[in-house]
């Protein structure tokens, strides 16, 4: 019997691992453009960190997660993720957003299956120096850097 035509499927595990590895390498894609476009160097993310967050989606029901920055650091990237891979896991959104003070990376799941599925969201934070008078964009407003 011939497999022509037929595709292997990786293991969950691979999946999930490469979609986490993508947007770590877009992160950082992102950055070194920012650098580029700043040949001063001024915008050099100074420390990163990784901020996971996970619930539970109900069976045919909604969840919404917010992995939130740590206060000092913005959020430059972001996804989500989930303990299976489903047809019938749908992610609704998957954004920067910035709650009061802090930055953080939203994600909402439409969970159809007839079970609870672990799922999250990730974000990448990082401390960023901006010189005076120099503005950086965040998900919802411009910041203008001050002297200390």
């Amino acid at each position: 019997m011939s497999d022509h035509g037929r595709r292997s499927i990786p293991p969950k595990p691979v999946i999930i691992a490469v979609l986490i590895v993508g947007t770590i390498a877009a992160s950082v894609l992102i950055s070194a453009l920012v650098i580029d476009a700043d040949p001063a160097g001024s915008k050099l993310p100074q420390s990163i960190e990784f901020v996971y967050k996970s619930s539970n989606a109900p069976a045919h029901g909604l969840a919404r997660i917010e992995a939130t920055c740590p206060l000092g650091k913005i959020v430059t990237g972001g996804g989500s993720y989930a303990d299976t891979v489903s047809a019938t896991l749908i992610v609704l959104d998957n954004l920067p957003v910035r709650t009061g003070t802090r930055d953080a990376w939203r994600v909402r799941f439409s969970n159809k299956s007839d079970r609870e599925i672990v799922v999250g969201s990730v974000a990448i934070c990082a401390t960023v120096t901006v010189p005076q008078g120099r503005h950086t964009q965040t998900p919802t407003q411009t910041r203008t850097a001050r002297s200390p």
